[in-house]
């Protein structure tokens, strides 16, 4: 096996390899849910290493292949796939917060880490939507390789629904989070919030207009 079929193969062992880790790490997560929260998640609380090596490991793939895709020619896609990998990388050493009740019992923040964790999230999925733009471009220009092209779009089409994940999907879906519903006590001035609810009670008071 040549050097590049060897760097090449390391894009077709990679994506699977990382989809299946994170299935299986979802599907024994207790807490987990893939309807409410982030694959990132997982690599948060007991046994987040796992999810930390799958974005590492993948990221290592994800760099090598590229550089194989370089050796075959194709410098533009091979650049952004490198950037890719490198942003893998990089949200597997800067693990994402606590959010959306996973951990279970943890409390949400907002730490440095998570923020960089989230730009590389951005980022991974941005280069990779805009490298499948130009792989579908360069095969298209090659009249024998249209089923390529094809490929490359529908795979972009497919990441968007990935990229926002099942959480954004869900709030599109069921609209606000977040209703409003009248207190039990008209005359109360209380103001009662249920975060497991996603309800915020208000006084009869506070729901009327003012004159």
């Amino acid at each position: 096996m040549t050097t590049t079929r060897a760097l090449l193969l390391c894009g077709v062992v990679g994506p699977p390899l990382f989809i299946v880790t994170f299935l299986i790490e979802g599907a024994t997560r207790p807490g987990y849910s893939w309807w409410r929260n982030y694959v990132s998640s997982l690599a948060t609380g007991d046994g987040g290493w796992v999810q930390i090596a799958n974005f590492l490991v993948w990221g290592t793939l994800a760099i090598a292949f590229s550089i194989g895709v370089v050796r075959t020619g194709l410098v533009a896609p091979g650049v952004l796939i490198f950037l890719y990998g490198a942003g893998l990388l990089v949200a597997g050493v800067f693990v994402t917060d606590p959010s959306l009740g996973y951990p279970p019992g943890a409390p949400a923040e907002h730490t440095t880490h998570g923020m960089i964790h989230g730009l590389a999230g951005l980022g991974v999925f941005t280069l990779n939507a805009v490298a499948a733009f130009v792989v579908a471009q360069h095969f298209f220009r090659d009249r024998g390789s249209h089923a390529w092209a094809i490929c490359a779009l529908v795979a972009r089409v497919w990441l968007d629904p990935v990229a926002w994940g099942a959480p954004r999907t869900r709030s599109i879906l069921n609209g606000p989070s977040v209703r409003l519903r009248r207190a039990p006590h008209a005359d109360s001035n209380r103001v009662d919030a249920s975060p497991k609810e996603g309800k915020i009670c208000l006084t009869n008071r506070e729901l009327r207009t003012p004159a």
